[in-house]
């Protein structure tokens, strides 16, 4: 993944040397058993695929993280999210409104 991802990153730096990028974290998986059911069909126990969405996320972080230099900046996306709904629980908390500015500022050209 990581590598198809820094074939992406490439093709942007070349169109638009300066602009700021944002790699979005993987989000955790629905909470609620039916949807887990729905969605993995037996292929995975609860716990496993929590591991592999864990570890995938460390990878992502170790992979991506620390690259501001480059405007590479990492974008949380599941700080707020109801696992069980799979919604944000409010809107209006602060930290949404700092995500929304970063991912305003990381997604507008110009």
């Amino acid at each position: 993944m990581t590598d198809q991802a820094e074939i992406l990153l490439a093709a942007f730096r070349k169109a638009l040397p300066e602009a700021d990028l944002g790699i979005c974290l993987t989000t955790p998986p629905n909470g609620r058993e039916s949807a887990f059911t729905a969605n993995y069909k037996g292929r995975y126990t609860r716990k496993g695929w929590r591991s592999i969405q864990y570890r995938l996320v460390v990878h992502q972080l170790k992979h991506f993280g620390g690259r501001e230099k480059e405007h590479i900046y990492i974008v949380p996306t599941a700080f707020d999210l109801d696992v069980m709904t799979g919604i944000q629980r409010s809107m209006g908390c602060i930290l949404m409104r700092v995500v929304m500015r970063v991912s305003a500022r990381v997604f507008t050209l110009g």
